[in-house]
């Protein structure tokens, strides 16, 4: 049995699963995870089963990011499903395999809790006999509710005799009135739709969904026949309201529906629910969910909807849910939350619904700006991870800054990096150290044609691995050791069986030294450029010369976190092909000044002020192919005056660090001192035990930590281009690596804070 991560490559199979599964229904389905995940900030956690060679189940899973929590799905329902025709005994020891790789996914990814929701459309929901919820196999706490179902066996005229009088009466009302229908026919119309969703949610205090949920909606489900979106418009022609309804094999969902707040009494709500079962009887489906159902509330938002919903003639069915309980939860409600739900319940009755949602909206939006207050006072004593070391000169630089200084700036900046690294090849700067690698492999793929490849390690980041496909280029992974560095023995084996490679990045991870000398003495037999990523190690020293000028080419990186910070930055090195990086350097564009501004503004509201500004388009800008801003190269010239002390402090913390780590025999290995310049302290925990251990007491220290990478050949965007390699000692390693803090401008205070909480383990 073997439990394989959802990619984009696997979708056919996937859906081909949801398809085929008693236990599946429509969000099972891969355009449905898709969808959700960027517009609720969750992570995609969802697997395949493969078994005796096939693909026999699937499990969609989804973490929010945010609170850690693991929900089968966030904004739908889910579940196992397995494809129909197992044998009971397989599906039994499948299902129970499945759940237990839930539970390790989130221990591993350290969740309060696992919440999952079976939906009661599914076959299996629809034939459990004795009711009982499937769930509680596998140790989750039973939490169903109910919701009803109407049976679409009888004719149009018997379902609508089955509805309550008052729904007919609202119906006949509605059309008397002139309410007409229609279906949604184009994206263009979901813009009115989205308006009426707006005012719908601030209406009863509800937060809103993306925009771009609603588009993406429309093209993943209606363009697709999967779901019909019905809009109401009144005797004038305006639309103001909506419902739409989901198909998925024999049955028919009520999914989501908004009216405008002058048209809720008026009966169009009734008659878009009522065209929305008949669309589904005159599809030839069996049922038809009108929605989740609470008939035990007397009062309040939920008893309405649930009167509503049981006026059209439903049953109630089970709506079989399950939670399981991992560790306390951070994000339960505080007394204040549940006072704050006590005292709006009380006045509901007394002040009516329309009132009651607007004092929720202002309560909610009070709660959550007190918090954030909170949080942020908490942010002040918290050891942050990151704080440049930037003074007085480096503000004055952006500040003051003035275009007529642009080229000056760049220049001296190159001179003095030059002065120090004693480089004689071409030096360029650009924006980043991604630009500067990119701008390498264009130059190589042209001098060399027949070659295509470029090998690096799989535990890299992605800012290694997109400038190797946006050259148009391969990337092969290759292992790791001890030290997290590159394999030399995985560097020879790649070598050795794949033709056509180009070049070699080698990385010195966290500034350790990798065995750099021996793969350049291989791949000078192979005829193979190399390339120093040397980005986490500026300051090192090999033979006693600082790195990064040996080797044919080098990259240097000046972002958050390294030796030298700006708030972006990088450098090529080339010792071959000068004449070819220059002219190629010329096609690098220039980032407008006003957004590096303002990411240098950002940067400082994050790590000088404890702030948590969005800082997507300011760092994307950096990512381009763009050459280093005049700004950013005046922040490096200073910053490298800085470069020696910064590395000493760096050193000297992170040695008391690891006499900490190995004086308290907590369960880890710690890097070799020698050459390694720690612009990252990695620790590498013996077991997963010692992993969490430790992990919590620093966070209780309220100590930041900073995660490692998840292998490239592992991640959604490389998995296409990994084959059969052996990259088991990364696979193996990964998940128990990470970073201590042990920036140059840790105080006394914290650091023997960091060193408390590790005694302390």
């Amino acid at each position: 049995m073997k439990f394989i991560p959802l990619d984009p490559s696997l979708a056919v199979p996937w859906d081909q699963v949801a398809r085929n599964s008693d236990d599946a229904w429509i969000f099972h389905l891969y355009d449905w995870l898709v969808l959700t995940e960027p517009n609720w900030d969750l992570e995609s956690k969802s697997f395949l089963v493969e078994f005796e060679g096939n693909i026999v189940g699937i499990f969609p899973l989804q973490l929010k990011r945010k609170s850690k929590s693991l929900k089968s799905t966030y904004m739908g329902l889910g579940g196992a499903a397995l494809i129909n025709g197992l044998q009971a005994g397989e599906r039994n020891m499948l299902l129970k395999a499945m759940h237990e790789h839930v539970h390790a996914i989130a221990c591993e990814s350290q969740s309060p809790f696992i919440e999952i929701c079976l939906s009661p459309l599914s076959e299996a929901s629809l034939q459990n006999q004795w009711q009982i919820n499937p769930l509680i196999h596998y140790f989750y706490e039973d939490v169903s509710t109910h919701t009803w179902i109407i049976d679409l066996k009888y004719s149009e005229e018997e379902i609508m005799n089955g509805y309550s009088q008052v729904a007919r009466k609202k119906i006949r009302a509605a059309h008397k009135d002139g309410y007409t229908l229609s279906e949604v026919k184009a994206l263009s119309q979901m813009d009115e739709l989205y308006d009426m969703h707006c005012e719908n949610r601030k209406r009863t205090g509800a937060e809103t969904h993306p925009k771009d949920f609603f588009e993406g909606f429309y093209k993943s489900f209606c363009e697709k026949s999967l779901a019909v979106m019905l809009q109401a418009m009144d005797s004038q022609g305006k639309p103001v309201a909506f419902r739409a309804t989901g198909f998925f094999k024999n049955s028919a969902l009520s999914w989501m529906a908004s009216c405008k707040t002058d048209h809720l009494d008026s009966g169009v709500n009734y008659l878009l629910h009522h065209h929305s079962i008949i669309l589904a009887k005159r599809r030839g489906l069996k049922w038809f969910e009108s929605g989740e159902a609470f008939p035990n509330i007397q009062e309040g938002k939920l008893h309405g909807l649930t009167e509503f919903k049981g006026k059209f003639g439903g049953q109630l069915h089970r709506f079989y849910k399950g939670r399981l309980t991992l560790m306390k939860d951070t994000n339960s409600e505080s007394e204040f939350k549940k006072w704050i739900k006590s005292t709006i319940a009380l006045f509901r009755p007394i002040l009516g619904e329309r009132l009651t949602g607007f004092i929720r909206a202002i309560s909610r939006n009070i709660y959550y700006f007190i918090r954030r207050i909170y949080q942020w006072i908490q942010g002040l004593n918290r050891v942050r991870f990151i704080k440049p070391c930037w003074g007085l000169q480096e503000f004055l630089a952006v500040f003051l800054y003035k275009d007529t200084d642009a080229d000056k700036s760049v220049e001296e900046m190159l001179n003095k990096f030059r002065q120090i690294l004693g480089a004689k090849g071409a030096v360029v700067a650009t924006s980043s150290a991604r630009s500067a690698l990119e701008l390498a492999l264009k130059v190589l793929k042209v001098q060399y044609p027949s070659k295509n490849k470029v090998i690096l390690s799989t535990y890299n980041c992605k800012g290694v691995f997109d400038p190797i496909i946006n050259a148009g280029l391969i990337p092969v992974f290759a292992d790791i050791d001890e030290d997290l560095n590159i394999s030399n023995f995985s560097v020879k084996n790649k070598l050795e069986k794949e033709d056509r490679v180009l070049a070699v990045i080698v990385a010195h991870m966290g500034g350790a030294l990798a065995d750099i000398q021996q793969i350049q003495q291989i791949c000078k037999v192979k005829e193979v450029i190399v390339i120093e990523d040397a980005c986490q190690a500026l300051g090192a020293r090999i033979t006693g010369r600082l790195l990064g000028t040996q080797q044919d080419m080098s990259i240097f990186s000046f972002g958050m976190g390294k030796n030298v910070m700006a708030s972006a930055g990088g450098i090529l090195v080339s010792n071959i092909l000068k004449e070819e990086i220059d002219e190629e350097a010329k096609k690098l564009e220039v980032e407008e000044t006003p957004l590096v501004k303002s990411r240098f503004g950002r940067l400082i509201q994050k790590y000088f002020f404890k702030l948590n500004p969005s800082l997507d388009a300011q760092i994307h800008s950096s990512y381009r192919y763009n050459k280093m801003h005049p700004i950013d190269a005046k922040i490096v010239f200073l910053q490298l005056d800085k470069l020696e002390s910064i590395m000493q402090k760096r050193i000297e913390n992170a040695k008391t660090l690891i006499a900490a780590l190995n004086g308290a025999h907590a369960g880890f290995s710690t890097p070799h001192t020698e050459g390694h310049v720690f612009t990252k302290l990695s620790v590498i925990a013996k077991d997963a035990q010692a992993d969490a251990r430790l992990r919590e007491k620093l966070n209780k220290s309220g100590i930041e930590i900073e995660e490692m990478y998840t292998p490239l050949h592992l991640r959604d965007f490389g998995q296409k281009f990994s084959g059969k390699e052996d990259l088991s000692f990364c696979e193996n390693t990964y998940k128990r690596v990470f970073n201590i803090p042990v920036r140059p401008n840790l105080s006394e205070l914290q650091l023997n804070r960091i060193k408390k909480a590790i005694d302390g383990h």
